[in-house]
């Protein structure tokens, strides 16, 4: 039997508290009570969750699969501390585990406690454990810049938390330009999609600057508001034979290739 499952049943037997409200921690961080006080507290409550973190670090890195991976941080790891971290928050604790969660809930697309977590850890300076080898906030942004990614590539949207996590992350300048850029194309791209071409616009400008390679997908952009307002798009305007009397009507490169 694990360290945790004997400090869960342990906690039951002391607060009466159902092991089901424990292993699953019911709601999200900040919405819900700390974990139970019934037997430790302060140091102890570390030393036992470095051990048992000990046990559960083993057993992920003797997952080869990534997809496994995921699957037991999201299944059962980011459950059975939901609890702990909630309290080592309140507390004001610094504990590796804080790292670790905040890091799997990215991982396993909890993007909201994530981001939650996050905040908490950059408020504090907590840093991430050393194999990490990055900051909170440039693991973040690359980490739900990723996410966002995917999302936008099957059709799903990804807002608020790319919105959510650029306003937490950018202002302390840790995040690169090309992270930031990212986050631009993307805006950008949504934009388009959803026919708000001025915003389009703007966050594929942006993102030009800093380094994505979007001008495909800007020009596009700019094509479909020179139809739309009857003005030539920038570039347009370079010769001086008459110009047709309509614009072929072929999609806009919006796809972020070019």
């Amino acid at each position: 039997m694990s360290l945790m499952r004997k400090h869960q049943q342990a906690v039951r037997v002391v607060t009466g508290v159902p092991g089901e409200r424990i292993g699953a921690g019911a709601v999200v961080l900040g919405a819900m009570p700390a974990a139970p006080r019934g037997l430790l507290g302060g140091s102890q409550l570390g030393t036992f969750l470095s051990a048992s973190l000990s046990e559960d670090l083993a057993a992920l890195s003797a997952i080869a699969s990534v997809e496994r991976k995921i699957d037991l941080k999201r299944d059962t790891l980011i459950p059975k501390y939901r609890d702990y971290a909630a309290r080592l928050m309140a507390d004001g604790q610094r504990h590796e585990l804080l790292g670790y969660y905040l890091v799997w809930c990215l991982d396993a697309g909890c993007m909201e406690e994530g981001l939650r977590v996050a905040a908490w850890a950059m408020e504090q300076g907590l840093p991430l454990p050393e194999r990490f080898r990055a900051s909170v906030p440039l693991f973040v942004a690359s980490a739900v810049a990723a996410w966002a990614e995917r999302q936008h590539d099957a059709g799903h949207d990804f807002e608020p938390y790319l919105s959510q996590a650029q306003a937490l992350v950018e202002p302390g300048g840790e995040v690169p330009d090309k992270v930031r850029a990212g986050f631009h194309r993307l805006f950008g791209l949504r934009a388009e999609q959803g026919g708000d071409l001025p915003t389009a616009e703007r966050e594929l400008q942006r993102a030009l600057e800093l380094g994505a390679k979007v001008k495909t997908a800007l020009d596009g952009v700019r094509k479909r508001l020179a139809r739309d307002g009857g003005q030539p798009a920038p570039g347009d305007e370079e010769s001086n034979d008459p110009a047709p009397a309509a614009a072929p009507e072929e999609p806009a490169g919006g796809d972020g290739a070019g």
